[in-house]
């Protein structure tokens, strides 16, 4: 029998372009509905093979770090979080989402961490605020316990900490968060997961995980009570910040057309906001000498204290706790005047044995370049 030419190609086609052809019919707000539904191990097979084609697709791969942590599949979660954290550095999600995974396993300092590097990345996301709240909470608790010699009464599993993007809304790619480009192709770095059987109750009526807000409780072992952690920003405040986007699923036409550029706040604006940052950063990791190298030889101190003895009583706070963290939030844009700046931010402190949120205020002086914190005020 005689095999015409164009039989053959048209076979060589459909082999070589078949798959290619069905991935590009994958879209991801359909595989997200299916998982809405309670598809979840059939959502995954079909984000494997959209991936295929896109093996560094930010919220596809997003999308099923969320989906394998709800159906336990943990450590692999974690590895793609891990991976995303790495490839997309200034997007927050992934470090939110490792955070939660860590927190419910009791590893609280770890989630810590990964709070402050989203909140890093963008300073508004109120999920982030609400989850370090929580976290912080368990750190005082936990404290408060081991002082009077009790087992603490909550279990980290009990934490009811919330993902984002999990798994709807995908998240739009936004200009100030994808600046940045992956390295490397994730393809590599993606777990292979070897999917269970789909149960009746996984295929059809398995709704997915939900993850309410809930107020952070705080137990300090403190004689002084510490001030309630503050409501996240309102949308006014907010507003002065960085606005949370609203994360809608991108079409497969926008996704080719190019982003608008970020915008780049003024040198000396963003100079000011740098050097917070890092005092903040040399505190939360202990850096004594860093941090005091923040505070101008003109410091003066609250409370009327020289400067020695100032310097020594920060010393010994910064060395007792076991742990530190800081976080700034609300950090409005730094007011100008000359070789001078006015920073104010609320600010949230925890450590082994105290935790408290303060407005503050921060003056600080271009000197030989660099800016020097001239004066810090906690506001009543």
């Amino acid at each position: 029998m005689r095999v015409s030419i164009w039989t053959i190609l048209v076979c060589f086609a459909v082999a070589a372009f078949g798959p290619m052809a069905a991935a590009q019919e994958l879209t991801l707000d359909s595989i997200a509905k299916l998982a809405e539904r309670g598809n979840r191990v059939q959502a995954l097979r079909q984000l494997d093979s959209f991936l295929e084609a896109r093996p560094s697709h930010f919220e596809a791969l997003l999308l099923k770090g969320d989906l394998l942590a709800e159906i336990g599949q943990t450590a692999s979660a974690e590895a793609i979080y891990g991976s995303l954290i790495e490839a997309y550095p200034r997007r927050p999600e992934a470090f939110n989402n490792l955070a939660v995974l860590q927190a419910r396993e009791g590893r609280f300092e770890e989630a810590a961490d990964n709070l402050l590097g989203a909140l890093e990345t963008h300073p508004s996301y109120r999920v982030a605020y609400e989850n370090l709240g929580k976290v912080y909470g368990q750190f005082a608790s936990q404290a408060y316990s081991k002082a009077l010699g009790v087992q603490s009464s909550e279990a980290s599993g009990s934490l009811d900490l919330t993902l984002l993007s999990n798994p709807l809304p995908i998240p739009e790619a936004s200009p100030s968060l994808t600046a940045e480009p992956p390295s490397a192709s994730l393809a590599s770095q993606r777990p292979q997961v070897e999917l269970p059987q789909a149960s009746a109750s996984q295929t059809s009526t398995a709704p997915p995980v939900q993850h309410p807000p809930m107020e952070a409780t705080e137990s300090q072992s403190r004689t002084e009570p510490p001030r309630a952690l503050p409501s996240p920003p309102t949308q006014a405040q907010a507003s002065q910040t960085t606005a949370p986007e609203t994360l809608t699923a991108p079409s497969p036409d926008a996704q080719s057309l190019p982003s608008q550029p970020p915008t780049v706040p003024p040198p000396a604006e963003a100079g000011v906001a740098s050097a917070v940052r890092s005092w903040a950063r040399a505190w939360s990791e202990q850096r004594v000498d860093d941090y005091l190298s923040f505070y101008s030889p003109s410091f003066r101190p609250q409370g009327g204290l020289a400067r020695t003895e100032w310097a020594s009583q920060r010393r010994s706070r910064l060395q007792s706790p076991t742990f530190i963290r800081v976080v700034l939030r609300n950090l409005l844009t730094p007011v100008l005047e000359g070789d001078r700046a006015i920073v104010t931010f609320i600010q949230s402190y925890s450590s082994d044995n105290y935790a408290d949120v303060v407005e503050k205020r921060l003056v600080l002086r271009r000197e030989a370049g660099e800016w020097r914190i001239v004066e810090e005020v906690t506001e009543p």
